[in-house]
């Protein structure tokens, strides 16, 4: 098994502001959970767009499967929610095997474009 790096970014509620996050410590002394209640972590999915941008959870985009936004799936991958389901769910037949990302173009996130959620997404967490 190789290892990989994980990425998060974080949406501070506060100042309406999306930033890198360098570190994660988990040292329960020194965790300052007042302050993380402003934060809201979202995970890279270690996948790339059609224009190289890195998708993050969260993300809208648009793919060949319909407009959504980027989930964890149970099941254990990532996935799209397109109105309600899961692409994987949802898809036709045809369209089995296609990954959400391939063609794929990321084209903002819930938290800085919540004008791109339906009514049948849910509202961003936090």
């Amino acid at each position: 098994m190789t290892d990989r790096e994980i990425r998060f970014r974080a949406f501070n509620k506060y100042r309406k502001t999306m930033e890198e996050v360098s570190s994660i410590s988990w040292d329960l002394l020194e965790v300052n959970r007042e302050a993380m209640k402003d934060y809201v972590l979202m995970q890279s999915t270690s996948l790339k767009d059609k224009t190289g941008r890195e998708i993050y959870e969260g993300d809208f985009v648009q793919s060949q499967h319909g407009d959504g936004y980027v989930v964890w799936n149970p099941l254990g991958y990532w996935d799209l929610k397109l109105d309600g389901c899961l692409a994987t769910e949802c898809m036709e037949s045809d369209d089995w095997g296609i990954p959400f990302y391939v063609d794929s173009e990321v084209i903002g996130n819930q938290f800085e474009n919540p004008e791109l959620l339906t009514d049948s997404q849910p509202e961003s967490e936090g």
